[in-house]
């Protein structure tokens, strides 16, 4: 990454959002949506019209520079160029793919081995969505944008999921408005189950802890069905419309989300009956849905992270943008390899959140100057020693957030007896 291409690491603009521009907007010309100016005023069309919802953060502070200043220093002492050890790694969950595809379908196998190769090919298509299609859609792969694309696209093309919807909704709202609340589509679960302050809290919440982890096992399906359908054909991410659709967008959408994987689904009902075929895929998208849920979840609901308050009026936020980034993010199992080299990296979440178009295996080198500037600005910071730890902080956080709120005192509920004269 010598030279320009230590470009993602710009004091001006880390990911190309404008100030004041509206997500679609946005999206037509940049696939990392996270804004680094310190004090962005983002507008993001909101559910009813064209007036738009503000977030705007602190232009306070001089962490951002900082931080950002010495991890450029730090890279371009040893820049990585096309970074051809990053694109070796990714063709290890390729083969884990193929590999547990062709034994399904051309491999004479027992009913046992045919669950252990289906949950094998769950696992690997966990490991393409974080190791490959997320750093692909952050531009993280390759200096050139062809390269993330074409490489974004052949990847997802097996899996059902259009990059496009990735990056909308990925790079878009959540790296931008991370646990900002009616912002970030990542965390925000619905009414089913409560991961942020200011959704409304409703009695079936207070057993979140439990049914939340039955609910994982149904992620991937709910992104390929539902999820990436709804963006594909009105261009909304959650409630939020992000682009506007044309029947050509649609019918190049879903030639993306359905080429790929229609060309494989043929070829495994051409050796294997549809009902096999039908159980294998189920259960390996329940594992894969299971998965990647868990390592997402716990990136930021958990126990220790922040999320920003966001006055209602202005859309202020009294932070800076990378405060934010820093403070509503959590690290964990750092020293583990194989759950670094599995997850992408994402375990370094701090770091990504930070420097989004860092290629994953470069967060390592980062994390202690990241550590350092956190420590000398008193920036909070959330780090776990396990995965497990982390799990245990998950399910703190969603027993914390399922409780019943107490009611809050205002001047329209609160009562003053004053005393009677005798």
């Amino acid at each position: 990454m010598a030279g320009g291409k230590l470009g993602f690491l710009s004091a001006r603009r880390q990911d190309g959002r404008t100030a004041g521009t509206s997500v679609s907007a946005t999206m037509a010309r940049t696939s990392d949506g996270a804004a680094s100016d310190g004090g962005p005023t983002v507008a993001v069309p909101t559910r009813s019209g064209p007036r738009a919802d503000r977030v705007r953060f602190a232009h306070t502070g001089e962490f951002q520079s900082v931080v950002q200043q010495r991890v450029r220093e730090a890279l371009s002492v040893h820049p990585s160029g096309e970074n051809w050890r990053l694109l070796g790694q990714m063709l290890i969950p390729g083969a884990w793919f193929y590999a547990s595809f062709a034994a399904l379908v051309f491999a004479p196998l027992p009913v046992w081995a045919v669950v252990a190769c289906a949950c094998s090919l769950g696992f690997s298509m966990a490991g393409l969505l974080m190791i490959v299609i997320h750093d692909s859609a952050h531009h993280a792969t390759s200096a050139r944008r062809s390269i993330n694309d074409g490489i974004g696209w052949l990847t997802s093309a097996g899996l059902a999921i259009t990059p496009d919807w990735w990056q909308a909704k990925h790079n878009g709202l959540h790296h931008p408005f991370t646990n900002v609340a009616g912002f970030d589509d990542d965390i925000d679960l619905g009414a089913v189950v409560r991961t942020l302050p200011d959704q409304p809290w409703k009695p079936w919440h207070r057993y979140q802890h439990i049914y939340a982890f039955v609910l994982c096992s149904l992620m991937y399906i709910n992104m390929v069905f539902t999820a990436d359908l709804r963006y594909i054909f009105t261009g909304r991410v959650g409630t939020r419309r992000v682009e506007q659709r044309t029947p050509t967008q649609v019918a190049r959408l879903l030639t993306k989300k359905l080429a790929g994987v229609t060309v494989l689904m043929t070829i495994a009902l051409m050796f294997q009956p549809a009902l096999a075929v039908l159980a294998a895929t189920v259960l390996a998208a329940m594992v894969t849905g299971v998965t990647v849920s868990l390592i997402f979840q716990v990136q930021h609901c958990v126990e220790g992270t922040v999320f920003p308050p966001r006055d209602a009026e202005s859309g202020a936020i009294d932070r800076q943008w990378a405060v934010v980034q820093a403070e509503g993010a959590a690290d964990f199992g750092l020293e583990n390899r194989l759950l670094t080299w599995y997850s992408g990296a994402l375990n370094y979440h701090i770091e990504h959140h930070l420097f989004p178009r860092v290629p994953h295996n470069r967060l390592r080198e980062i994390r202690p100057i990241v550590r350092a500037t956190c420590a000398e600005f008193g920036i909070h910071q959330t780090e776990f020693p396990t995965f497990r730890a982390a799990l245990r902080a998950h399910a703190r956080f969603l027993r914390r957030m399922g409780a019943r709120p107490e009611p809050t005192m205002s001047a329209a509920n609160l009562e003053v007896s004053l005393p009677t004269a005798s």
